[in-house]
C-alpha cells in the first residue's frame, strides 16, 4: 500500500519537490541580489569619496601650479632686473675708466717747468682736478 500509494501520488510529490526547489532558488538568488546591492552601494561611495579626493588634488596641483608659475615670472623680473643693474654699472665703470684715462693723458701731456716752484705752482693750478682723485 505505501508502494501504491507513492506510485499514485507522484506527480503531487515531484510538483511539490519542484516548487520547493524554486523557492529555495528564489531565496538564494535574493540574497544574492541583495548583497551585490549592497556591494554597489558600497563602491557607489567609494566613487563618491575617490572623486572629491581627486578633485582636491587637482585643486592642489592648480595651486602649486599657479605659485611656481608666478615665482617664475618673479625669477625672470629678477634675472632681468639684474641684468639692467650689470649695465648700468658697466656704463658707469667704463665712463670711469674713460674719464681716469683721459686725466692720466692729460697729466703726462701737462708741462711743468722745471725746479720745485714750477711744481707747486702747477699743483696749485690744477688743485680742484687733482683733488678728484
Amino acid at each position: 500500500m505505501g508502494l501504491g500509494l507513492l506510485a499514485s501520488c507522484w506527480r503531487p510529490l515531484a510538483l511539490l519537490a519542484v516548487m520547493a526547489a524554486l523557492i529555495a532558488y528564489r531565496g538564494v538568488l535574493v540574497g544574492e541580489r541583495d548583497r551585490a546591492q549592497a556591494k554597489a552601494a558600497q563602491l557607489q561611495a567609494a566613487v563618491s569619496q575617490l572623486s572629491s579626493a581627486n578633485q582636491a588634488m587637482q585643486d592642489s596641483v592648480a595651486r602649486q601650479n599657479a605659485a611656481v608659475a608666478q615665482l617664475s615670472r618673479q625669477a625672470a623680473a629678477a634675472r632681468a632686473a639684474e641684468s639692467a643693474r650689470e649695465n648700468v654699472a658697466a656704463a658707469q665703470v667704463s665712463m670711469a675708466a674713460k674719464q681716469a684715462i683721459a686725466q692720466a693723458q692729460a697729466l703726462t701731456r701737462a708741462q711743468i717747468k722745471d725746479g720745485c716752484a714750477a711744481a707747486i705752482a702747477w699743483g696749485d693750478a690744477q688743485g680742484p682736478e687733482l683733488g678728484q682723485w
